[in-house]
């Protein structure tokens, strides 16, 4: 197949590093992670599988900046496939160069619903409901509308331009944290299929035991691919317990169901915002579900 280079792109603390990580133990895929960091410093990201700073991995040392793309496929030459999850537009697309034109490019639009991103978004930032669902509207309203530039063949910006001849619809996917948490394994073939990307359904044999430079990302699957078992064995010192006794795991956090402040701050700005939140989540593909979901452990 052509080489493949794959952007995952989605707000913050909705599952990119799990997608990251998931197409990682796929056959000929490499899942860089936030490579940004690769690129972009000062930062504070650490490596995975190096167990280090960036600046000390592995791959830093054999990368070459003007020649990102091509030169990760150097490091690993058996690879068809290279996944970078910087999530943000200006990160993927300005802050690092666009792959050569000899790589194909795929797109993977990854979304929690408001309720669930604003949950996690607030626990982290220390921040209101309210200021987490603005978040959340602005990263997906600024994402279309660099996409719409692309998609419409009416850039509006030198990235856009650069872009238009190399994405179409048939190149972007779709995929909510609730799908990909819940139903992983018809998920994961979904987006492969759909992409056309490397699939192999035994890939949990694999999961969290890749070779490949991993960096940046969510703390738990930075715990889960570094062999980090005293992650899982703390006693609510992070987030309340909510990663105990869970190593190996996937599962759905559904505590924002139980959270009625967060839900009727929620139906409140559902009324200011209606029809920007109805346009975003019509793109996005999946509406609003209350309802408690039932958590599911592997």
């Amino acid at each position: 197949m052509q080489r493949t280079v794959v952007f995952i792109m989605g707000t913050s603390f909705s599952g990119s590093s799990l997608l990251n990580s998931l197409f990682d133990s796929q056959p000929n895929t490499r899942g860089l992670g936030e490579a940004v960091h690769l690129i972009h410093k000062p930062t504070n990201a650490w490596c995975g599988h190096c167990k280090c700073h960036v600046d000390q991995c592995q791959l830093q040392k054999r990368i070459c900046p003007d020649r990102f793309y091509e030169s990760v496929f150097d490091v690993y030459p058996e690879s068809e496939v290279v996944v970078n999850s910087s999530k943000h537009w200006g990160q993927c697309f300005r802050s690092m160069p666009i792959p050569a034109s000899e790589f194909r490019l795929c797109l993977i639009i990854l979304s929690k619903s408001l309720e669930e991103f604003s949950h996690s978004f607030a626990v982290h930032q220390t921040c209101s409901f309210e200021n987490a669902f603005d978040v959340w509207s602005s990263f997906y309203q600024q994402l279309f509308a660099n996409l719409d530039g692309v998609l419409t063949r009416v850039p509006k910006t030198d990235v856009q331009q650069r872009l238009v001849s190399r994405m179409t619809d048939d190149s972007i996917a779709y995929v909510s944290y609730r799908e990909l948490a819940t139903d992983t394994d018809a998920t994961l073939g979904r987006l492969s299929d759909q992409l056309h990307l490397p699939f192999d359904s035994d890939y949990r044999n694999r999961l969290w035991g890749g070779d490949t430079c991993n960096i940046g990302g969510n703390n738990a699957i930075y715990a889960q691919r570094s062999g980090n078992a005293a992650f899982f064995q703390r006693d609510r010192e992070y987030l309340n317990g909510k990663y105990c006794g869970r190593q190996g795991s996937i599962f759905y956090d559904d505590a924002w169901t139980q959270n009625d402040q967060l839900r009727a701050a929620a139906r409140r700005y559902r009324e200011s915002k209606q029809s920007d939140l109805e346009s975003i989540e019509r793109r996005l593909r999946h509406l609003p579900q209350p309802k408690l979901a039932t958590t599911l452990i592997r």
